[in-house]
């Protein structure tokens, strides 16, 4: 029935909810997330991913790498504002590329629009499709032009003929690519009070409130998968809609494993070959290597939100 199962390891997240995480909790939360990881794969083999969580620091990537066999988690904080979320993992992501590392990454709760658009992950999981389908909402893919942030890295030598970062830029690309639009269309929630008459659902992409062509077009999208009146009454048939779109989405995108660091390089103003500068090769490997470790570390303030 599946090409592949994976297993996620029984993590441990440290602290409390509205506090922070001490130091201690953070190290007690990753020994006993370690003992755990240990467990299940020595019951199931090398099918476990390891859990890497947004302000786990530097050290502790290095060490979920070592565990994972070339496939691993990235956990963002779920109280945090999208763009954090999706910014944070993109930093993760792009990370494994300066390590030289091809290391595919699976998302946890990471289906949002903005962190499909940017993370470049290999995979991902969340309930939001079906938390969408219990509040009487359709999500639907449509077409939009995005601009996507290409990290890249500008080396170059100093007087005393040292190699240093100089900075880390952004380049732009622009294309075409699906997101997912919610429609509430629900009628076994019951949009008026009865006995007042009074709105209770007041939504801009509330079915009632489209245009006509739109709702035409939201209908006829929304068939392509159950009958619109059944999805009006049964949230099931609403979330097998919602993951049908996500899929679609999913399928539609292209990912390339990595290739190491984007690496420009100048002397004296002038372009030169980044490998005088990088190193000659351009293999990459599921773990980095000393070398690339020991730069990674180095570099306080190029990670420090990790």
């Amino acid at each position: 029935m599946f090409e592949e199962i994976w297993l996620i390891n029984l993590d441990v997240i440290p602290g409390k909810k509205d506090h922070p995480a001490t130091a201690e909790e953070k190290q007690a939360a990753d020994e006993k997330s370690d003992q755990n990881f240990a467990a299940l794969q020595k019951e199931f083999g090398n099918i476990v991913l390891p859990v890497y969580h947004q302000d786990s620091g530097k050290e502790r990537l290095l060490e979920v790498i070592d565990q994972a066999n070339g496939y691993m988690c990235l956990s963002p904080f779920n109280n945090k504002p999208e763009e954090e979320r999706w910014r944070w993992a993109t930093l993760a992501r792009s990370t494994l590329s300066d390590l030289n590392c091809n290391v595919r990454t699976h998302g946890l709760a990471t289906t949002g629009n903005d962190m499909l658009r940017h993370a470049t992950l290999f995979s991902g999981d969340s309930e939001a499709w079906t938390r969408h389908a219990r509040y009487g909402v359709v999500d639907l893919a449509e077409d939009q032009t995005t601009y996507v942030d290409c990290p890249n890295t500008h080396l170059s030598k100093n007087e005393g003929g040292e190699v240093v970062e100089m900075d880390r830029y952004l380049k732009v690309d622009q294309h075409e690519q699906l997101r997912y639009i919610g429609y509430h269309i629900s009628a076994e929630l019951n949009d008026w009070d009865r006995s007042s008459g009074d709105k209770i659902i007041d939504n801009a992409r509330h079915f009632e409130h489209l245009k006509a062509e739109q709702r035409v077009s939201v209908r006829n999208r929304e068939e392509q998968h159950v009958p619109f009146l059944l999805a009006q009454f049964d949230m099931r048939a609403r979330s097998l809609v919602n993951l049908a779109e996500l899929r679609a989405i999913a399928e539609r995108r292209k990912w390339s494993e990595p290739t190491g660091p984007c690496v420009t390089a100048t002397v004296d103003g002038n372009s030169a070959n980044p490998a005088l500068f990088a190193g000659e090769s351009t293999r990459v490997s599921p773990r980095p290597s000393t070398i690339d470790r020991q730069r990674f570390l180095s570099r306080s303030e190029a990670y420090s939100s990790l």
